[in-house]
This record gives C-alpha cells, sequence and structure tokens, in this order.
C-alpha cells in the first residue's frame, strides 16, 4: 500500500537492499502481503544488484540479523549458502 510506502522511506545508506529494508521494518511491525503466483517486474541480470550481488547479499545479512534476531540461525544458513551457490555460479559461468 501507498501509504506504507510513504511512512517507510528507503534507507540510502543500504545501496542495494534498501528495498529489502522496508520490507524488513513492515514484516517486523506485523505488516503481511498476499502471495500472488503470477510475475509483478521482470528484471535484467545486468541491473545494479545483479552487478553489486555480493554488497546486496551483505546488506540484507545485516538488516535480517537487525530485525529478525531471532531466526538468526536460519538466517546465516540462507545467506552462507546462497554466497557459495553464487561464487560457484560466478566462477563456471566466466569459465
Amino acid at each position: 500500500r501507498t501509504d506504507l510506502l510513504k511512512s517507510h522511506p528507503f534507507d540510502l545508506r543500504f545501496r542495494v537492499a534498501a528495498d529489502y529494508a522496508v520490507l524488513c521494518a513492515l514484516v517486523s511491525e506485523g505488516e503481511w502481503g498476499v502471495y500472488r503466483p503470477l510475475p509483478v517486474a521482470k528484471t535484467q541480470d545486468e541491473g545494479f544488484s545483479s552487478r553489486n550481488f555480493f554488497l546486496g547479499l551483505s546488506e540484507k545479512r545485516q538488516l535480517s540479523r537487525r530485525y529478525f534476531p531471532r531466526q538468526r540461525w536460519r538466517a546465516e544458513s540462507y545467506f552462507f549458502l546462497l554466497r557459495i551457490y553464487m561464487t560457484l555460479k560466478t566462477f563456471f559461468h566466466s569459465r
């Protein structure tokens, strides 16, 4: 909803994960979304987020620790495995 986004402006200290910061804040405040099994955006792998994937991963990890400290073990496992996956993907893609 527009009112929620207006009340939670992007924190530009997070260069890649500012949108993730807004989502974390909203979820931690008890807001809920609705799952819709349809595409809402088309993205390209050449964008800023893709070129700065590991910075974004670091920012998202930091935000997850801040907003969801009780689920830290789950988030740490996820970010650890995602880092390994993307490192391998980058390595094999460059060959």
